[in-house]
This record gives C-alpha cells, structure tokens and sequence, in this order.
C-alpha cells in the first residue's frame, strides 16, 4: 500500500459513517473513533509521522458542509489518536502523541 491508498481507505472509513452524503452524527463519530483505532490500516510512509488529515462533505440544507478527521500515527505507523471536526462538535479518540 502506497500512501495515497492509505488515505483513501482512511476516507472511505469516514464517508461509510456518512451514508448518502448525510451528516456525521455523535454516535457515527463514537463508531467510527474505535474502528480507527482498533485498525490494522498501517500507514506506509514512515518517515510522515505524526499527524494526517483528510476531508468528507454533507449536504446540509443545500450547502456542502466539511467534516475533517485528522489523526496521528505510533512509530510502527498505527493509529494512535483521531479528532474529528464538524460544524456541530469536534470529538477525539485515543491518546494524542504530541
């Protein structure tokens, strides 16, 4: 795996918790929190340590609306912590490394 497919299966996490482009609930966050963390997605690029975003859109109201999911990586490039940001709350899971 490359490090472009591993962002994308990092994405495709997140948009399988915001079906049909629909809001990301507080429940889908909490879901989704432990299933990053409990994954054996193993970033690629070892010498990117640390921290890594990427971005899914809803339609709220006939606006695209971003939820942003940022997360770091251990040494061994396992996820440690995840933060995700949407216009209603920002929720994090794990242990923040820095």
């Amino acid at each position: 795996m490359i490090y472009p497919e591993y962002l994308s299966a990092i994405q495709s996490i997140l948009i399988e918790y915001m079906p049909n482009e629909t809001v990301l609930t507080k429940e889908n966050a909490d879901e989704m929190g432990a299933r990053l963390l409990a994954s054996d997605i193993i970033n690629p690029n070892l010498s990117k340590k640390g921290y890594h975003q990427t971005v899914a859109v809803f339609k709220d109201r006939g606006v695209w609306t971003p939820v942003t999911l940022h997360w770091q990586t251990e040494e061994e490039g396992r996820i440690l912590y995840v933060r995700v940001h949407t216009p209603s709350f920002i929720k994090e899971y794990g242990k923040e490394r820095f």
